[in-house]
């Protein structure tokens, strides 16, 4: 039997398996064009490369993919500002880069983009999901778009578009590689975040190992290189007062005095800053601390910037250092004028604030009432990765040997001390404002202040028997010819055994102790506490230039009198006065009773926490 072949395809049949065939072709090499996409971006995720140079290369990528069309990358902040951050376009199409737009949260378009769904549109003109951004998109050039939107850790989101000149069909392949080139830079960006935040981390990590060892050695030379300067500035107060201001040498002498509150103003910024200082806080006026400062600030700042002063009429009072915030204005000032080389305009004012829970959780502090302070200046403002740092120890955009880097960190370690916070706002060429804000009190300024004001006195001289305790020779003999010099009767010793000792022997009245706090052997608390237990009405008033260290802390407890070194011969002089007029008006029993309350453990509601308050 012979065997019958035939043709079983006919010429439509082959056409249409034809077609497939270069249906199927067209998909392969897609295919393997989006995979050789992927490969070279799956290179850029597993690089170290910055988020500015991923996305520049990826849109790069893709472009080469589609020469013909234009692809932008772009950011979109909760405002809904869109920020174009990079593109590549044909010849015959602008580039976007740097183009920013305003989107409205109304559109349609833009509750889609918010639910990370994306936007395919074969025709600009007649989409109606555009709503108002239809014109803003022909304008650019587009008959065309595929919008694809990409979570972004620190915005609203990100957006990869491709653009078409002239109306056209979005092919799946087109829409499939734009989709997924978007989670890959999704990918890439959170990855790269990440990494900033890692090696931010080691910073801040580097920069507290740092600190922490600045703040030993600060807390422990603090200690003697105040007694130094306390003996220096007393002496040169004795010697000014026996040379008189009209002898040739009073000025020398004025000079040396000079240089010793430099110096003391040097360790306590130190302190300040690694959080060691021990603070004295009384209730005062924000808007009384920046009058007094005026004349000096204006000095500082130079002729040719001009300050401004407003503080509100009904400024509640706060509870704060004051010599402390002299230093936090003192240095923003100082930080504003470096930021007008050629002049400009620094304005200082102060408010009253309410932080309610959505605002006292932006500035991270409990909600309630505030005092504001505000420190404007018309410099030359700053970026976001510069604000990002600017309370950092030792950063500074300053030049080598011009800036410490250590002003700004200062201030901001006081007021957190202090359980406030500062925050700031900047714009490179528009200045930039500091915002102050500190726990205020509600009793208005004037009865706050009366409440706990010093006892005044019209004289500083005094007949009293005093008992000196201080194991640094030289400190305490300019001490002793200071305190006899205003009249006193000094008993002195160089510790806590030789105090117990002579308090004793003496036989007679002694209401005032003046004791260091830290001391080989026996601690100015120990000592205090031996000799209130034989001497109930005696005050205290310690004395100490160590830092806020756990032991400095246990030592100081509520109500304690405390003078910080160094200081002047005429200021100890005051105090002494102070604390034994206050004493006089007080009755028996109450003395007695001060006696024993002011040596209790410390209560952790009265004194200033060491962290200043919530973390950052």
């Amino acid at each position: 039997m012979g065997v019958f072949t035939s043709n079983i395809f006919s010429n439509e049949t082959k056409e249409s398996v034809l077609a497939e065939l270069d249906r199927l072709r067209r998909e392969l090499a897609e295919t393997q064009t989006r995979l050789q996409l992927y490969k070279n971006v799956s290179a850029e995720l597993n690089s170290e490369m910055a988020v500015e140079a991923i996305i520049e290369r990826t849109v790069l990528a893709i472009h080469k993919v589609f020469p013909q069309l234009r692809i932008t990358y772009g950011t979109v902040t909760p405002q809904l500002r869109l920020k174009v951050e990079y593109s590549v376009s044909p010849e015959h199409m602008p580039s976007l880069s740097g183009s920013e737009f305003q989107l409205e949260a109304g559109d349609k378009y833009i509750q889609s983009l918010k639910q990370m769904k994306a936007l395919v549109v074969q025709d600009v003109a007649l989409e109606p999901l555009l709503d108002s951004a239809r014109e803003k998109i022909r304008m650019t050039g587009a008959g065309a778009i595929i919008v694809v939107p990409l979570r972004h850790p620190r915005l609203e989101f990100g957006l990869v578009c491709c653009d078409a000149a002239e109306p056209r069909h979005w092919r799946e392949h087109e829409i499939a590689t734009l989709t997924d080139m978007a989670e890959y830079l999704a990918l890439a960006i959170r990855q790269a975040h990440a990494q900033q935040e890692h090696e931010g981390m080691e910073r801040q990590l580097r920069d507290s190992q740092k600190m922490e060892a600045v703040g030993r050695l600060v807390g422990g030379i603090a200690h003697d290189f105040n007694n130094l300067l306390t003996a220096m500035m007393i002496y040169c107060g004795l010697l000014s007062t026996s040379l008189g201001k009209a002898h040739r040498l009073h000025g020398h002498v004025d000079q040396i005095r000079q240089a010793g509150e430099r110096g003391a103003n040097l360790v306590a910024q130190l302190l300040a800053l690694t959080k060691q200082q021990v603070l004295e806080p009384r209730i005062i006026t924000i808007s009384a601390v920046v009058e007094d400062m005026r004349d000096m600030l204006q000095r500082v700042i130079g002729e040719d910037v001009v300050l401004l002063t407003s503080c509100s009429a009904d400024l509640r009072s706060t509870r704060v250092d004051a010599a402390q915030l002299e230093q936090v204005i003192l240095n923003m000032a100082i930080n504003a004028r470096d930021a007008m080389p050629n002049g400009g305009q620094l304005s200082i004012e102060s408010s009253n604030a309410e932080l309610d829970d959505e605002s006292a959780a932006q500035h991270q502090l409990p909600a309630g009432p505030y005092v504001q302070l505000r420190i404007a200046d018309t410099g030359h403002g700053m970026d976001e990765k510069t604000m990002a740092r600017i309370f950092d120890p030792f950063f500074t955009t300053k030049g080598q040997g011009k800036g410490t880097g250590l002003g700004l960190s200062t201030a901001y370690g006081i007021i957190k001390q202090h359980g406030g916070n500062i925050s700031v706002i900047s714009e490179v060429g528009q200045g930039s404002a500091f915002t102050v804000l500190l726990p205020s009190l509600s009793a208005p300024a004037d009865e706050m202040a009366d409440s706990e004001s010093d006892v005044q006195t019209q004289s500083i001289l005094g007949g009293e028997t005093v008992l000196l305790v201080e194991d640094e020779a030289l400190v305490r003999f300019s001490l002793v010819e200071t305190l006899r010099g205003a009249g006193y009767h000094v008993l002195e010793a160089a510790g806590g055994e030789e105090a117990l000792a002579i308090s004793d022997q003496h036989s007679g009245k002694l209401p005032l102790m003046i004791t260091d706090l830290v001391m080989p052997g026996m601690n100015g608390r120990q000592v205090a506490d031996a000799i209130t237990t034989r001497r109930p009405d005696i005050s205290v008033l310690f004395i100490s230039g160590y830092s806020d260290d756990p032991r400095t802390r246990a030592m100081l407890g509520e109500g304690c009198d405390f003078f910080r070194k160094p200081f002047s011969a005429d200021a100890l002089r005051k105090k002494v006065r102070q604390v034994l007029d206050r004493r006089a008006q007080m009755p028996a029993t109450a003395t007695s009773a001060r006696a024993t309350l002011q040596f209790r453990e410390p209560d952790s509601q009265q004194l200033i926490p060491r962290d200043g308050g919530p973390k950052k």
